[in-house]
């Protein structure tokens, strides 16, 4: 499978995923509006789904290359079977641990950042939301098998269990203005899509294996896939604490701050997964499947071809996007409780978070080749400094544009994580 036809596997996937996630964010707006019952649910899943991602990603950025390029020779079946389930299991137990951590800490977070959100509102949200630590860390590391298997497909499509159990769990409960329905629904979602994954593996063949005939072969791959995860944690640490800080700085801006950054970031969401995401998903195991058979030449031209077609066509559709977002925005959203002036806000966020797309596709393209030539020390480095561009931005375009201005601020720590990987790779091509 090309390069391209992969991308558009992924990209069918996502569009049919994204699809669903509007669905059910026209539904919230028109039950929830901007309220801030929702600005609490809002701020429980990014703590507790982008805290869980900070480990999943960092599990599933370092599994790839090991399983679709890491390991060779007549044993190399039974290998990666073994270094999928020591990590699945590992992914299980500490997602565990930070479930029952959880459990007492999310609520306390919540009263923290949200002081005006209803003690009994904060309870039920950790008790709903503690457990997708384990779901998000057991399905990182299903997603890994599945993407270095180039199943692009069927791992893009098991994440459309959440939205699709969000909107099932409202209706069964009568479209109420309800969160822990909705926390209720993405928990079962979030179950449901583990169980597809693991399903999908199944028919592919894979097996939970704790021994291989060549244990010692087992022991490197799985060293190289946790010291890699190591050196990652900081740099996705920093990439999820960037949503964290835009919606904590939004809540200073008063009320329903947080729900229209919300909003109006589903728009760009949605190109930069049908875009960017989908590209960047299909190319990873290519750039290990050349980079671990030492042909770096392949890899480069990947990296030089699609990294211009991401940044021209993101420049395309942001430029489309931002002439279409006051007419976007009131079809999707405008109705029940979401209003007129609730509208007009999220275009003008919408607008600014649509200039983010070209800086971030193309930085994308960079980024998932220096992961797969083994540079994830790297990558922390670049997203500490995406946080350091993200918290000056936020502090000086919100003075200048509210709410809109924490969309604006992202558009810029993009462009600086573009140039940042750019230099990263062609400094590391000079030096070989």
């Amino acid at each position: 499978m090309s390069v391209g036809r992969a991308a558009l596997a992924a990209g069918l996937a996502s569009a049919v995923v994204a699809t669903l996630g509007m669905g059910r964010e026209m539904l919230v707006s028109r039950i929830f509006g901007a309220s801030v019952a929702l600005d609490a649910y809002l701020l429980a899943v990014t703590v507790v789904s982008m805290g869980g991602s900070i480990l999943a990603l960092s599990l599933r950025t370092s599994l790839v290359p090991v399983l679709a390029g890491g390991l060779a020779g007549e044993s190399a079946h039974a290998e990666r079977h073994r270094v999928f389930t020591v990590s699945l299991l590992g992914a299980a137990g500490v997602g565990g641990a930070l479930w029952l951590a959880s459990l007492a800490a999310l609520p306390e977070v919540l009263r923290l950042l949200l002081p005006q959100a209803p003690p009994a509102i904060t309870a039920q949200l950790g008790q709903w939301l503690s457990p997708l630590w384990c779901t998000g860390m057991l399905a990182g590391a299903l997603q890994g098998a599945l993407q270095a298997d180039k199943q692009f497909l069927g791992a893009g499509l098991a994440p459309g269990a959440v939205p699709a159990a969000g909107m099932l769990v409202l209706a069964a409960g009568g479209l109420v203005d309800d969160v822990t329905l909705l926390a209720g629904g993405t928990l079962v979602g979030a179950v449901l899509e583990v169980l597809a994954a693991g399903w999908l593996l199944h028919r592919r063949g894979w097996r939970l294996r704790t021994s291989a005939p060549h244990a010692a072969a087992c022991s490197v791959a799985l060293r190289r896939v946790v010291q890699q995860s190591w050196a990652l944690l900081p740099g996705m640490s920093a990439a999820a604490s960037s949503q964290i800080i835009d919606r904590s700085m939004a809540a200073m801006l008063g009320p329903g701050a947080v729900s229209a950054l919300n909003y109006g970031g589903k728009l760009p969401s949605l190109a930069i997964t049908l875009g960017g995401m989908a590209v960047a998903t299909a190319i990873f195991p290519y750039y290990a499947e050349s980079l671990g058979k030492g042909d770096a030449a392949t890899a480069h031209a990947l990296l030089r071809c699609w990294s211009r077609r991401l940044l021209w066509a993101g420049a395309a559709v942001a430029a489309l996007g931002m002439a279409v977002s006051s007419p976007a925005a009131r079809w999707l959203f405008e109705g029940g409780a979401f209003t007129a002036v609730d509208t007009a806000l999220v275009a003008q966020v919408q607008a600014c978070a649509l200039l983010q797309l070209p800086f971030c596709w193309a930085s994308w393209a960079f980024s998932r080749y220096l992961a797969a030539s083994g540079r994830n020390g790297v990558l922390s480095l670049i997203s500490l400094g995406n946080v350091a561009v993200n918290v000056v931005g936020n502090y000086v375009c919100m003075r200048w544009l509210g709410v809109s201005g924490i969309a604006l601020a992202t558009a810029l720590m993009f462009l600086y994580a573009l140039l940042a990987c750019r230099h990263a790779v062609l400094r590391g091509t000079r030096a070989s």
